[in-house]
């Protein structure tokens, strides 16, 4: 299995860097191995890995037959991951074939699996596949079109709700060409306009970039605002002209690709050849030998089938009698259960139906109060404004979090804090917007002037707010609060520290090791004070990361796995941190689920 496990590593490596020839090899020795080995998760993994290829290099019935493979090795209970990411790549694979059969019963089955389990990046992209599909269909009057405006729809819905850009930039793209073809022009300048916005937000261009600024620039000169339709049509050329060098790169990579893969096939087929010639000659040198043992067993094997054809004859005769009976009551079984699953079944559409209509409501108000928290937190461009060269990553396990930032300036000081709610998911999320709200109240409404003040304040509102509930809630936060000024860094908080990175090292300062809910009694909250110098880098971050499951043996991150991946990202700009951290993160949890939300905040002190 070690093997095996390394080959598929080095395929990854040489996939990585653009070498699908030496890529493929290695997947196929692999494959070989586990196979041999009978490891079905192994196999499913490596053929999904050799069909990605060759869904790169256009050949399709290979594709089809290894992504095929994959999915019938993949256990979609253990793994449902990776059996819906590989639903979708075997339906692109049906959609080249132009296969309408294939194509619709893999995007069925992708679609109920992606949707029950969440996956709504993959189901955007399963819906905008399909509208790829019906691409062609403009006019109107057709169910065709009907079907085709469907899919995108709902490709910008469920891209809307995890906010994926790739397939919100093309939904909005086709949503505009329908708006189009419907003939509402206000409404196609407006979802056109919006893809461009959002190629430039997500810096991710495609061919329909240049269609979509050529479009806007034709309606600015019907409206007469030349300006604008020279500029627009200014970038749809230089678009364009970037579309086609990406095209010709791209290419003159497939060439080079398929090259190394028909080399790959021609090995191969060496391969195989050379064997069959030595299974050939086995052969015959064992049929050589045998030839005489069986035709002495031929003779006595004949008067063995006379005998069992007559017992069997016999058989056959008396099981034909008896099967006539049993059939007839049978029948008059079946008619009266099929009556009774029929019955069933209307049933259970009708609840099917019903339950379908309450997710979707439920989904659509958990997406409103995202939108909700999401104007309730302070702007990334106000962050840099009063924290420059800093960074936050914030990323709920769910559409919600119960983990949330916090900033706000008085006079020369600028506090701001990482706070970590009860929970996750929309109740923590209801607490993390009264914990929000008391920090605020704090602020506004008492003269503080150290982080200590602010808290023991903070503390006292929130103790008051949950009082009101009979039941006396034991939910809270638990925080760390900063105040920057000049190189002074002051700090106080909750059950979370804050780190302080310099040249390597930590200096770690420590809160009250309490909480802050209306159990805990009153508190006054101490201050903390220390001197920076430049290039140190201030953490502040919740418990979401260091509890995250995941490596090789499946254990938790732990502080002292955060302080090694620190150590690795502190010398660079706070945005390189951020990805750094991000792709740490996704490495450490592999296919394992996120267990809590996440926030972390980074600032590094310059001149």
């Amino acid at each position: 299995m070690g093997v095996a496990k390394a080959l598929g590593d080095i395929g990854s490596h040489y996939q990585g860097d653009g070498s699908y020839g030496q890529a493929l090899t290695n997947y196929l020795n692999s494959l070989e191995i586990l196979e041999d080995l009978g490891s079905q998760k192994g196999i499913s993994t490596m053929s999904n890995n050799i069909g990605t290829i060759f869904v790169y290099t256009n050949e399709n019935e290979e594709a089809l037959y290894y992504l095929t493979k994959a999915i019938q090795s993949c256990d979609s209970v253990r793994d449902p991951i990776n059996y819906g990411n590989m639903l979708g790549n075997v339906l692109v694979a049906w959609i080249r074939q132009d296969n309408a059969h294939s194509v619709q019963y893999y995007f069925d089955k992708a679609v109920r699996f992606q949707r029950d389990i969440g996956m709504f990046s993959d189901l955007a992209q399963t819906y905008g596949n399909m509208q790829a599909f019906y691409e062609d269909y403009t006019e109107p009057s057709t169910s065709e079109f009907e079907q085709r405006k469907m899919y995108v729809d709902s490709a910008f819905k469920y891209a809307t709700i995890v906010n994926y850009g790739p397939t919100l930039i093309t939904a909005n793209f086709h949503k505009g060409l329908i708006f189009s073809h419907l003939g509402n022009r206000d409404s196609s300048v407006h979802c056109l306009s919006e893809m461009v916005r959002l190629s430039e937000k997500f810096e991710y261009e495609t061919e329909d970039l240049a269609t979509s600024l050529q479009l806007l620039a034709v309606n600015f000169a019907e409206e007469g605002d030349y300006k604008k339709a020279y500029e627009f049509e200014l970038k749809s050329k230089e678009t364009a002209l970037r579309m086609d060098q990406r095209k010709m790169d791209e290419s003159l990579h497939q060439v080079k690709v398929q090259f190394q893969i028909n080399e790959v096939k021609k090995e191969l087929a060496l391969a195989h050849k050379t064997q069959a010639l030595i299974e050939s000659e086995l052969e015959r040198a064992e049929l050589s030998n045998e030839r005489k043992d069986i035709l002495a067993k031929e003779k006595q094997i004949q008067i063995y089938l006379i005998a069992v054809g007559l017992v069997i004859a016999l058989m056959f005769i008396f099981i034909i009698y008896r099967a006539y009976n049993q059939k007839k009551q049978a029948n008059r079984l079946i008619q009266s259960q099929k009556e009774e699953v029929e019955a069933k079944r209307n049933e259970i559409e009708i609840q099917k139906q019903l339950v379908e209509e309450k997710k979707d409501e439920l989904e659509a108000s958990i997406f409103y109060a995202k939108r909700i928290q999401e104007a309730l937190l302070p702007s990334l461009q106000l962050v840099r404004d009063k924290l420059p060269n800093s960074f936050i990553w914030y990323r709920p396990k769910e559409v919600v979090s119960g983990d949330f930032y916090w900033i706000k300036s008085k006079e020369q000081k600028t506090f701001f804090t990482v706070a970590d709610s009860t929970g996750h998911g929309v109740p923590a999320a209801l607490v993390a917007s009264v914990c929000s709200n008391s920090l605020n109240r704090a602020a506004e409404n008492t003269g503080f002037i150290t982080t200590g003040e602010l808290l023991t304040k903070t503390h006292e509102l929130l103790t008051a707010e949950f009082a009101k509930n009979t039941e006396h809630l034991t939910d809270g936060m638990d925080i760390a609060l900063c105040a920057i000024e000049g190189r002074t860094l002051s700090i106080s908080g909750a059950n979370r520290p804050v780190w302080i990175c310099r040249e390597g090292e930590f200096i770690e300062l420590e809160g009250e090791p309490t909480t802050i809910n209306a159990k805990v009694p009153k508190t006054t909250f101490k201050t903390h004070t220390v001197e920076l110098l430049t290039d140190d880098v201030v953490y502040l971050f919740t418990n979401g990361l260091i509890d995250q499951f995941g490596g090789e043996e499946g254990k938790k991150l732990r502080l002292s796995n955060l302080r090694r991946l620190l150590q690795a990202v502190y010398r660079y700009d706070s945005a390189k941190q951020r990805d750094m951290l991000q792709k740490a993160f996704e490495d450490w949890r592999g296919n394992m689920e996120q267990i809590d939300d996440i926030c972390i905040m980074g600032i590094k002190i310059s001149d």
